[in-house]
């Protein structure tokens, strides 16, 4: 290889070179411009949208801290219609028996009369019996 060559291989080398660096210098310019457009995005974007996550994480919390409220009021209601339920029960059955006292001691005393009228009719009925085949003997002899 000549001292031409050689200076001719080196030549196109650093010309190469040069132009790699050209081409990472202008992917570094454009990459540092995308940065600034981001940085300058980020700053005008992100302040608000922090504002606002900041307000609505205030309007979450007062809406839970309502709902709270609620839901104690709505528990004491339910408990309030629990007791009342219950009450409505014991009147209810307090009237039942109330009612039912009169009318079991009726069904008792109907039960007795029918107990007793039955035992009557059959022992009139056994004494009928006995006293026509009484008469049917003496008449027989």
């Amino acid at each position: 290889m000549t001292a031409e060559t050689f200076y001719l291989v080196i030549a196109l080398a650093a010309i190469a070179v040069a132009v790699a660096a050209l081409l990472i210098g202008r992917s570094v310019m454009r990459m540092a411009q995308d940065m600034r457009r981001l940085s300058e995005s980020l700053d005008t974007e992100l302040a608000p949208t922090l504002r606002q996550l900041r307000t609505t994480g205030e309007a979450a919390e007062r809406s839970m801290a309502e709902l709270t409220a609620r839901l104690e009021r709505v528990d004491a209601i339910a408990d309030e219609t629990q007791l009342t339920l219950a009450r409505a029960r014991e009147g209810i059955d307090a009237a039942v028996s109330i009612v039912r006292g009169p009318a079991d001691v009726m069904e008792g005393a109907r039960r007795t009369v029918q107990t007793v009228g039955g035992g009557l009719v059959s022992g009139a009925d056994r004494l009928r019996r006995r006293m026509s085949r009484e008469e049917e003997a003496a008449a027989d002899l």
